[in-house]
């Protein structure tokens, strides 16, 4: 079987250990780390780095705390204490061969490619994006530094890297290459995210879950509200239509929570007349409550000016929600030709296609519905049909 592991591996479970523990929602990244735990939970030690220690667990300590990953409980201070003993009075330890990490965390750490290749014979590393080094003014002040960092430790102590789609690992090997001036790099295998719907129950009433805009067609933008996901276009094209359409005006849902430098977005959102009374935003809503508003959305809106993947382009298909995106290559290398592609900085090219998408008789909307009748997801089970025999062959080389 291509997705049965054949050795034994370590898994770097920092992130998910600290998220838990803090009780924070999980995010894209952290739904890759979790369907890795998943997947190699049985044949896998945990490794945990605390204060400036790398802690590896044994198996039955690595057991306890990937169920309760998995379960969103965390360790008590107690069973975080005995599991650290543990490692430090078994000194014939022998470690797992490969050690992966799916996060990006610590990976900025001058010392993470130090301790990962003296502990460890081979490391997979996942590589979700390199935007950071691409569009700086995007992110947070200092994550270019601290992404070029991690993208060194990659190529400076991994030997293979995972990505999830082509456009990143090609531009992984771009950067690493031009900028880095690499000589080798690890190898590279793209395998696209799987994605796992929790489909709301039918018998379910929506406005027990959450306010609803009545009767009135409504869009859907999905994502932690940051520059580099281009509300503030939207929120321009929705001035528009409230001018235009008056109480004919479409709503808008922002699913998702307050980022960085968005002030702008910030005042318009909370000072606007026209945000008020067109514009709902949610900034906790559960895998449930974001599926039962994509489902009657009558589209996703995603004016991204990068990604490294697009998982909310997926889930909106998935849910046969047409979506209207940024013309990005990933999201092509995604969906096709399925979704309507407009220029994210257009703002009368997204307002003409949010105009047609609103009314009951849309064309385009229409089209769309046709064309994605016959859309697949990719699954975890494939994910992993590719990516374990590459690990496998860790193993061996």
């Amino acid at each position: 079987m291509s997705d049965v592991i054949q050795g034994r591996v370590a898994i770097d479970a920092t992130r998910q250990y600290r998220r838990v523990f803090n009780q924070k929602m999980a995010t894209g990244i952290d739904k890759v780390d979790l369907a890795y735990i998943r997947q190699y939970q049985t044949s896998a030690n945990a490794v945990l780095r605390l204060k400036k220690r790398w802690f590896v667990l044994n198996a039955n300590d690595s057991a306890i705390l990937f169920g309760k990953i998995l379960q969103n409980r965390s360790l008590s201070r107690i069973e975080l204490l005995r599991f650290c003993a543990n490692t430090c009075l078994s000194s014939k330890r022998r470690y797992p061969t490969v050690l992966i990490n799916t996060s990006h965390s610590g990976l900025e750490q001058a010392d993470y490619s130090i301790q990962a290749k003296r502990l460890f014979k081979r490391v997979a590393y996942f590589l979700h994006d390199i935007i950071p080094l691409e569009y700086p003014e995007y992110c947070k002040a200092g994550e270019t530094l601290k992404h070029e960092a991690r993208v060194k430790t990659i190529v400076q102590s991994g030997h293979l890297v995972i990505t999830n789609s082509q456009d990143t690992l090609d531009k992984f090997k771009y950067f690493s290459q031009q900028q880095f001036k690499a000589a080798s790099l690890p190898t590279g295998t793209v395998a696209l995210l799987g994605t796992e719907l929790h489909l709301p129950v039918p018998q379910r009433n929506k406005s027990e879950i959450l306010i609803v805009p009545g009767n009135f067609p409504y869009f859907v933008i999905l994502g932690t509200i940051e520059p580099r996901k281009n509300h503030l276009l939207l929120l321009q094209v929705w001035r528009r239509l409230a001018e235009q359409l008056k109480e004919n005006c479409p709503k808008l849902y922002i699913i998702g929570k307050r980022g960085w430098d968005i002030e702008q977005v910030i005042d318009i959102l909370e000072r606007a007349p026209y945000a008020k009374q067109h514009i709902l935003e949610i900034s906790n809503a559960c895998d449930m409550q974001v599926n039962l508003l994509l489902q009657d959305a009558r589209a996703l809106l995603f004016p991204s000016f990068a990604e490294g993947f697009g998982l909310p382009l997926v889930q909106a298909l998935q849910l046969s929600t047409p979506v209207i995106a940024s013309d990005l290559p990933v999201f092509k290398e995604l969906a096709n030709t399925i979704p309507d592609y407009a220029d994210p900085i257009d703002v009368m090219q997204w307002m003409h296609l949010i105009i047609n998408y609103s009314s009951d008789n849309s064309t385009l909307r229409t089209a769309q519905l046709e064309r994605l009748a016959n859309f697949q997801a990719f699954s975890w089970k494939e994910h992993f049909n590719i990516v374990t025999p590459q690990l496998n062959h860790l193993f061996v080389s």
